[in-house]
């Protein structure tokens, strides 16, 4: 007979600690669940027979504890909630190919049936047949390289203006279809670093795309295939972009110790970046130190970031695009969190007179942002005017996060419905739709 299933008082610790419901867990762990692609359906009960002891089968467990992670708001491991297995057990295949070396195994990770383009899930309905990148050229040449640069700046420019929903899929298509299997073909070694760094750059994009759609475990598929490929290449200045942008996820998750920990490896990488690269990674740090509680640290970096956007020429790169105005919002962000609400309402103000037409998610992004700091300092008339402008921003605009921001719009006035303004803006809202 199997042994008994032992208490596990470190799970119903922690929960208690949370002061999380076994039901309100039971719906946080199927949020992350979907995240990372897993259709969970837990409710109360499977809390409680995981607190009697009762192990969850792979995958769950690491769902289990990014979940008390983010309740706790500190990383929690398998050891310390009482899920470490007994004994070694070999990782899922998929879960392999992950970190295998080979780009098209380490997509495997990241492109499944559930994710692919409609025209590509069809082929994958069909008995006996599953989505595979088609073979690459016996060799490729510079045209090829340029190519992959010239779509990721298109596809950047387009998730900009419009939001991700019009790029995500054909990214995903793409990337699979054309870019990843030409780095199976032959080229000389400058060539052929020069491939990879253009194709990890893609898949940063991919990346972000994918957090924009609140996917978070997908999207940290792309930016650990967009890291491999970068260490591939040789090029760190393109992995410190990779760990930015990674750090910019655990921050809106907020896994804030980890965050600082991404953003402060992204920047010991790129000493030998360019002012503009500075600047986009030292605005990332500031912000972590600021979320850290580290205020002198952070209001230094911040001021470092602006000493190397004042000093940066040129144009700014489609992944990784860093300007006044980005600068102006990170600002803002990390005053707010040392406590300066009214420089951080300054900053936001700045940023939206500085965004240019080019980038309207990130414009309307910032105007709901300033709506919601207005209302946090007491201010609900200037709040709905600052809506009316987002709402008017929003649209045409396909993107998960800005419908997020709608949503929380709608939410928070909704205890002042009877004021004048709040009607108007909810009659606005409702004609928005």
């Amino acid at each position: 007979m199997p042994p008994a299933p032992r208490d596990n008082s470190r799970l119903r610790l922690l929960l208690s600690q949370a002061h999380c419901s076994g039901e309100e867990f039971a719906r946080l762990v199927n949020t992350v669940g979907r995240e990372s692609g897993l259709q969970l359906h837990y409710q109360r009960a499977s809390v409680s027979q995981w607190m009697a002891g009762t192990q969850p089968r792979p995958p769950v467990p690491p769902v289990i504890v990014e979940a008390l992670s983010r309740l706790l708001g500190r990383p929690v491991t398998l050891e310390q909630a009482g899920l470490a297995p007994d004994r070694a057990v070999p990782l899922p295949r998929e879960r392999e190919d992950r970190y295998a070396p080979e780009p098209l195994r380490a997509l495997s990770a990241v492109y499944r049936p559930a994710r692919l383009p409609r025209r590509l899930t069809a082929e994958a309905d069909r008995p006996g047949l599953r989505p595979v990148p088609r073979p690459g050229p016996a060799r490729f040449g510079p045209e090829h390289v340029a190519c992959v640069a010239l779509m990721t700046d298109q596809f950047s420019r387009s998730d900009h203006l419009s939001g991700s929903g019009a790029v995500v899929d054909a990214l995903t298509g793409f990337t699979i279809d054309v870019a990843l299997p030409w780095l199976d073909g032959s080229a000389r070694p400058a060539l052929r670093r020069a491939m990879f760094t253009a194709c990890a750059r893609l898949a940063t994009l991919g990346g972000f795309l994918q957090a924009d759609h609140n996917r978070h475990g997908c999207a940290q598929n792309w930016y650990f295939l967009a890291a491999s490929l970068a260490e591939e290449s040789g090029d760190p200045l393109t992995l410190a972009v990779v760990l930015r942008a990674l750090s910019v996820q655990a921050l809106g998750l907020e896994q804030f110790p980890l965050a600082l920990q991404l953003a402060e490896h992204a920047t010991t990488l790129a000493t030998r970046a360019d002012h503009r690269t500075l600047a986009h990674l030292h605005g990332q740090l500031g912000l972590a130190q600021a979320a850290t509680g580290e205020r002198h640290a952070a209001l230094q970096t911040i001021r470092r970031a602006e000493r190397h956007l004042d000093r940066a020429t040129g144009d700014s790169p489609a992944v990784g695009t860093y300007n006044t105005a980005a600068l102006a919002h990170q600002r803002a962000e990390v005053r707010y969190r040392l406590g300066d609400g009214e420089g951080a309402l300054a900053d936001l103000r700045l940023s939206v007179r500085l965004r240019p037409v080019s980038e309207a998610r990130a414009r309307a992004l910032v105007l709901a942002r300033l709506g919601t700091l207005h209302l946090a300092e007491g201010s609900l008339d200037a709040a709905c005017a600052v809506w009316e402008r987002f709402l008017a921003a929003r649209t045409g605009i396909s993107s998960p996060r800005i419908d997020a921001a709608y949503a929380a719009m709608r939410l928070a006035v909704i205890p002042h419905r009877r004021n004048p303004d709040v009607t108007h803006l909810l009659s606005t809202a409702a004609r928005s739709v």
